[in-house]
Formats: structure tokens, C-alpha cells, sequence
């Protein structure tokens, strides 16, 4: 799947439709993204990586959260660490991708 012309593995698991839907929406939930300063954090090829410039971040008492652009999408996440660069990397496991195809 290309999400924003970045190509994103999602699950293997079937849509429930007889023919694969012309869009999908992809859902994540703000806790499954990690964060990290790294530039070319290590990984075995099964995570998706997507750089995201960081617009804010605020410390709530127990973890920072952020708030994220990765060119028109916005992305609201959180960690227990504070990243001060302006850009930063999120790794999404395919599985905790949410597919929802669209109906016409």
C-alpha cells in the first residue's frame, strides 16, 4: 500500500470485500508508533519507516507528546522520551496497521 507516495506494509490479512477496494484508510493507533532520533535506525525490513518533522511537543508529567507532520498528514503521538531534533523517524509495525476500505 503508498500512503503520501511512501510505500507502507500492512498486515497480511484479507480485506473483507470480494475485490480489493480503490482506497483504503489506514488507522494507527498513537501508542503503537515508536520514535526515534536515529537517521537510519536498524530494522530486519518488516517495519515500516516514515520521517516526520516534528511541529510540537509537550511534556503532560508522564511522557512527551507530539505532534507531527508528514507532508498534509498530521500525526498525533507520544513517548516517553523527548526527541529535540526538528525531524524524526516513526517505525510502525505492519501489524498494528487498521485497514478500512472505503465504500462507495
Amino acid at each position: 500500500m503508498h500512503l503520501l507516495a511512501v510505500q507502507l506494509r500492512v498486515p497480511d490479512r484479507p480485506l473483507r470485500t470480494q475485490e480489493p477496494p480503490p482506497f483504503t484508510t489506514v488507522g494507527l493507533r498513537s501508542e503503537r508508533i515508536t520514535l526515534t532520533d536515529r537517521a537510519k535506525p536498524s530494522h530486519d525490513g518488516t517495519v515500516n519507516i516514515l520521517r516526520a518533522r516534528i511541529d510540537q511537543c509537550s511534556y503532560t508529567g508522564a511522557r512527551f507528546e507530539y505532534e507531527l507532520s508528514l507532508g498534509d498528514l498530521r500525526i498525533h503521538t507520544e513517548s516517553p522520551i523527548q526527541h529535540t531534533g526538528r525531524e524524526i523517524n516513526l517505525l510502525i509495525r505492519p501489524d498494528d496497521c487498521l485497514l478500512y476500505p472505503e465504500t462507495v
